[in-house]
């Protein structure tokens, strides 16, 4: 059964369009993800932001304790050395600001996706009771 999940991004939105951000690390699901999932990249979801970047697919997912998270899987999720922080320092503070309970025990999924081509955004509208037709 092909699935079609939602990936919802808040930060490094140059990184997704550019190409060079082609995985994430998020808390499992409760519908997790699989290899070969088509997905739909989309930018801010449920805000007035909220925009369809493109689409891609999963070509791997490894399950791992955020403190076996290494310098590599920060560099490969978007974030770069700087301001006095390595590459895993920023993930792990962007990791605690989206998830201030999250601890080195922890597990993540890290999804690898493919690279997908931005043409256009296309802006979502919102009415009160939910997504506009």
């Amino acid at each position: 059964m092909l699935r079609m999940p939602l990936l919802g991004f808040t930060v490094l939105k140059d990184k997704l369009l550019d190409g060079s951000k082609t995985q994430t690390i998020r808390l499992p699901r409760k519908r997790p993800l699989a290899v070969g999932d088509k997905l739909y990249i989309y930018w801010k979801p449920r805000t007035k932001e909220c925009a369809k970047l493109g689409e891609s697919k999963v070509t791997k997912i490894v399950h791992k304790r955020v403190m076996d998270l290494n310098r590599l899987d920060a560099e490969r999720d978007g974030f770069v050395e700087g301001r006095g922080l390595s590459a895993l320092g920023h993930l792990n503070n962007a990791l605690q600001k989206m998830h201030p309970d999250i601890q080195g025990l922890t597990f993540v999924d890290v999804v690898t996706f493919e690279s997908f081509t931005f043409k256009i955004l296309v802006p979502i509208e919102f009415h009160e009771g939910g997504q506009k037709e």
